[in-house]
């Protein structure tokens, strides 16, 4: 028998009461937009699927900041900080409308890739 088996089997066992414990339940999960721009997004992702096939209801809280900055630098708009919080214009709200939108459809396509075998 190969030795990993008996290793695949103990580690369910101990894991099945967390996964019991958790299923059904709703976790709020949020990150930065810099996680999608490292190169372990697919990884983040295939967790969270992961979480989603053992009955756990996820709310994805994505940031966008790095792909809004990004936006507005590629359109030559001024970024405005008071406070230490941005300042959103008119001129600026559509870069972060589009920003925005790129990240939630880079999301969904990286979850509709589904889990790896």
């Amino acid at each position: 028998m190969d030795e990993s088996l008996p290793r695949l089997v103990n580690w369910f066992r101990h894991s099945s009461p967390f996964i019991h414990a958790h299923r059904g339940r709703t976790f709020v999960v949020s990150f930065g937009g810099e996680a999608l721009n490292s190169d372990n997004a697919a990884g983040l992702i295939h967790d969270l699927a992961l979480l989603s096939g053992l009955g756990v209801r996820l709310v994805i809280v994505p940031g966008a900041r790095p792909q809004i900055e990004r936006r507005l630098n590629e359109r030559g708009t001024g970024i405005e900080y008071v406070d230490g919080l941005r300042v959103t214009s008119a001129e600026a709200l559509d870069c972060v409308q589009q920003a925005v939108g790129s990240v939630r459809l880079e999301l969904e396509a990286l979850f509709s890739m589904g889990l790896a075998n």
